[in-house]
């Protein structure tokens, strides 16, 4: 679609779905699943889900192991002063 920079959203094809994992988000929006796993690290899941109309969760952190996930945002500590 002209002036769209990224994959359409299936309801409203003047907006995206969202981030990495839009597909997710997508797919629930679109009826195609009743729920979708994605990793939240960045808020990547919250985001999408927003842009599509849907509820997207993240646990608790340290809630489950974030063995494997790389962070996209990783807590950065201060600077000292």
């Amino acid at each position: 679609m002209p002036g769209v920079a990224g994959v359409p959203n299936a309801f409203d094809q003047s907006q995206i779905v969202g981030g990495s994992s839009s597909g997710s988000a997508s797919a629930v929006r679109a009826y195609l699943v009743p729920a979708s796993i994605a990793t939240d690290t960045g808020g990547s899941v919250r985001q999408s889900s927003a842009l599509n109309g849907c509820v997207g969760f993240r646990p608790t952190v340290g809630r489950y192991s974030q063995a494997g996930i790389t962070p996209y945002l990783p807590h950065a500590t201060p600077p000292a002063p």
